[in-house]
C-alpha cells in the first residue's frame, strides 16, 4: 500500500558513522545490526521532514510518507547522523526530561530513554501521536512504544491482563523509566505483515486504536471499513503497471524529454482511482459530520440556525442539513 520502487531501496554495505554510534554508547551488536539493515533512499522532496534532502540521491518512486512503517512511525535511515541522534529519543520526550536550554547533543549523549542495545525500527518524525517499534539486539525482541502512554503498546500484549502477563513477555527491561513487555521480533513482524495484508483494523494508514479500552462505537463512522473497501477495489500499482499506463499516457512528453521517469510515475500515482475515491469519500463524510467526525450534522432547524450564525458549518454541511436526505441515526448502532 506504500509502493516503493526497487531502485529506492539500498542494501548493505552501508557507510554508518561508527564514531557517533560509539559516542552514543551503542553496543557492538546494535552497531552491526544498523549496518545490515536495508534502507530507503531519502526523497529529494523538499517537504520531507524525516531526513535532510539529498539532491544527488535517486528518489525512485519514493515520496516522504512512504517511509511510514506503522501508525505514524517512519523507518529510519541510520546512514544519517541526525537520525542516529534522534533515535535515542524515539518519542521526543527529551523536552520533558531536560531543561529547555540543554544542548541537544549533550542531552542525547547521556539520555537513557532506551537501552544501548536497542535500535528503533520506526520513529516519530516530530512530537505527534504515533507508535515506535524498538528492537533490542541483545535478545532479538521487539517492544512498541506509544507517545500517548507508557509501557508496551503491542496490541497482543496491551490486550492481556497486565497483572498476569505470561513469563515469555516479561523481560525486565526499562524504557523511559518504565518496565516494558516484549516478544520475539520474528513473531511480531510476521503478525504485522499478515495483519496489514489482511487490512485488519489498526493496521491501515490512519488506523484507529485496537487496545481493549478502545470503544469502536464512538470512532469516526465506519472509516476503516470504507478505507479497506478502497484498497480492495483499487489496490496499489506495481512497477509494471506504472510502466504500462504511464509511459503510454505521457509517451510524447517523454520522447521530448519534458518529463523524467520519476515525474511520470508521480503523476500517475497521484491521479489513480484510489486517490480520487479517497477525496470523494472524505468530502462526503465532511459534509455529513461535524469537524471531529464523531457527531452527525444536526437537522433541527433552530440548531442549524445557531451553528450557521457562529460559522460552524461549511456550505456543504448546510446543504446537507437543509436537504431532504434522511438524517443519520445517532447511537451505538447508528
Amino acid at each position: 500500500m506504500r509502493y516503493i520502487g526497487s531502485d529506492a531501496i539500498v542494501y548493505p554495505p552501508h557507510d554508518v558513522n561508527i564514531t557517533l554510534c560509539e559516542t552514543l554508547g551503542l553496543t557492538s551488536l546494535a552497531i552491526n545490526t544498523l549496518m545490515l539493515l536495508p534502507y530507503i533512499i531519502p526523497s529529494s522532496d523538499p517537504n520531507s521532514t524525516l531526513v535532510p534532502s539529498d539532491p544527488d540521491s535517486h528518489p525512485g518512486y519514493h515520496f516522504p510518507s512512504r517511509t511510514i512503517l506503522w501508525r505514524n512511525g517512519h523507518f529510519p535511515d541510520y546512514r544519517n547522523d541526525q537520525t542516529l541522534w534522534a533515535t535515542r529519543d524515539s518519542l521526543h520526550r527529551r523536552e520533558i526530561d531536560f531543561p529547555q536550554l540543554t544542548v541537544y547533543e549533550t542531552a542525547m549523549s547521556t539520555y537513557t530513554a532506551i537501552p544501548k542495545s536497542a535500535i528503533p525500527l520506526s520513529i516519530l518524525p516530530s512530537r505527534k501521536p504515533g507508535l515506535a517499534i524498538i528492537l533490542d539486539t541483545s535478545d532479538g525482541r521487539l517492544t512498541v512504544l506509544d507517545t500517548q502512554s507508557f509501557g508496551s503498546a503491542d496490541p497482543l500484549i496491551r490486550n492481556l491482563d497486565w497483572e498476569n502477563i505470561p513469563t515469555q513477555y516479561r523481560v525486565g527491561t526499562y524504557y523511559y523509566g518504565y518496565e516494558v513487555f516484549a516478544r520475539s521480533a520474528k513473531e511480531f513482524l510476521r503478525e504485522l505483515t499478515i495483519s496489514t495484508a489482511l487490512l485488519w483494523t489498526g493496521y491501515l494508514p490512519g488506523s484507529v486504536r485496537t487496545d481493549a479500552q478502545y470503544t469502536p462505537e464512538v470512532s469516526p463512522p465506519k472509516w476503516e471499513d470504507w478505507i479497506s473497501d478502497l484498497y480492495r477495489e483499487y489496490g496499489w500499482p506495481s512497477e509494471e503497471e506504472i510502466s504500462d499506463r504511464c509511459y503510454k499516457h505521457y509517451h510524447k512528453s517523454k520522447e521530448e524529454g519534458k518529463l523524467c521517469e520519476v515525474e511520470i510515475a508521480r503523476r500517475c500515482l497521484m491521479g489513480r482511482g484510489f486517490d480520487v475515491a479517497m477525496k470523494e469519500m472524505r468530502k462526503k463524510v465532511e459534509a455529513r459530520y461535524m469537524r471531529d467526525w464523531y457527531y452527525p450534522v444536526p437537522r433541527d432547524t433552530e440548531v442549524i440556525k445557531k451553528l450557521k450564525e457562529k460559522g460552524r458549518l461549511t456550505a456543504e454541511q448546510i446543504a446537507f442539513a437543509e436537504s431532504d436526505e434522511p438524517p443519520i441515526v445517532r447511537g451505538l448502532e447508528g
